[in-house]
């Protein structure tokens, strides 16, 4: 008898991502230690609790990381699981945990040579003041974390925020200029100018489409709920978004935030690659029916 769950696990499980990342963890660690195999997110948090903000690209999440951080209250949400670079990422990622640190208190353990250390002391570092740790990342950066039972629906201490975008269009948009300029934020240097290309903006967008499909099986089959959040919204009441996340993690009292660095992308450019590419779909649907 085909395990029907097992074939649509594959559907996420596969593909070239989740290879790389299995590679990436084998290359930068000497493996995963045998002796939490049995522990998760939960344990490692200790006494507090954490927010895991499961994304989609440009979705406006790098904006929200650094409004969470300004409350004071909640976390570093850093991409801790951040796999295209990884051993530059891990290593930039540690190194600004250390300047953190209490002094009093070792940032990291002797032999820091698996991912179950790796992830103990992240989540250990960037807590607050209150014990809340904040991490995000997209499906393929957090698909280690829950092959491996570390996160998994029912965990007590443990929040999932969903991250999307309502307009996947622009988003694709958004993630291809990136891709190809390598100004992912407002304070990056465009390496380049970037020209259209409807196959190269499609492709983004079949992409992004895929990643959602998969995050939504993966929260439907596990029983996980998420708070969803949207780029939209954020834009439009950030203060809004965060303080509905406070509330989810279950923070009491007055949530205030600070100054974010970042500034939004979206320009004029997009809105016209946009309108192209709106003015072209209906053309083509125009046309359908006298083929």
């Amino acid at each position: 008898m085909n395990n029907r769950i097992g074939d649509l696990l594959k559907t996420i499980l596969s593909g070239p991502e989740q290879d790389y990342a299995e590679s990436q963890i084998r290359r930068v660690f000497g493996g995963d230690d045998p002796d939490y195999e049995g522990e998760t997110l939960d344990e490692w948090c200790s006494d507090g609790v954490g927010c895991m903000l499961c994304i989609t690209p440009r979705s406006g999440s790098t904006y929200l990381s650094q409004l969470l951080e300004s409350t004071g209250r909640i976390g570093i949400a850093q991409e801790f699981m951040n796999l295209w670079n990884y051993e530059k990422n891990i290593s930039d990622i540690l190194g600004a945990l250390t300047q953190i640190a209490p002094r009093d208190e070792p940032v990291f353990e002797d032999g820091l040579t698996s991912l179950s250390s790796y992830v103990r002391n992240a989540v250990r570092i960037s807590q607050s003041g209150e014990g809340v740790f904040a991490m995000k990342g997209d499906l393929y950066q957090f698909m280690p974390l829950f092959t491996r039972g570390w996160v998994h629906a029912g965990m007590q201490k443990i929040r999932f925020v969903y991250v999307t975008r309502e307009d996947v269009l622009m988003q694709a948009i958004s993630l291809f200029r990136a891709i190809r300029s390598g100004e992912w934020s407002s304070d990056h240097v465009r390496l380049q100018e970037v020209s259209f290309d409807r196959d190269g903006i499609l492709d983004q967008f079949d992409y992004l489409l895929q990643m959602m499909r998969r995050w939504e099986m993966l929260f439907s089959l596990l029983g996980i709920h998420p708070l969803r959040v949207t780029y939209e919204q954020i834009s439009k009441d950030p203060r809004g978004a965060v303080r509905r996340i406070a509330s989810h993690i279950g923070l009491r009292g007055a949530v205030e935030i600070g100054e974010a660095q970042l500034k939004r992308q979206r320009d004029e450019q997009s809105e016209l690659w946009a309108a192209m590419l709106h003015a072209e779909t209906a053309s083509l649907l125009r046309n359908s029916v006298a083929q």
